[in-house]
């Protein structure tokens, strides 16, 4: 016996990545931590192939944790490329 039948297939369009974490702030001299969150792509896991203009002492895991003590005060816009 053989049988055919009809059916409906969709496609939608993925989101684009990215990065929704946008402030972190702290103290001179004390111990931070954080987390860059991010939506979109692929849905994970996310890794941060690249970083930049990072503040001194601050360091960015490729998981996204973000840690150590900072040395001087100020602002600075960092930037990562994260892939997923």
């Amino acid at each position: 016996m053989q049988v055919t039948a009809t059916f409906n297939v969709t496609f939608i369009e993925q989101a684009p990545l990215q990065i929704v974490t946008s402030t972190f702030s702290g103290t001179v001299g004390t111990v931070q931590t954080g987390t860059l969150s991010f939506t979109g792509g692929g849905g994970g896991p996310y890794t941060i192939t690249a970083f930049s203009n990072l503040p001194p002492g601050i360091v960015v895991s490729a998981a996204g944790i973000i840690g150590g003590t900072p040395t001087a005060a100020g602002t600075t816009t960092a930037s990562a490329t994260v892939i997923g």
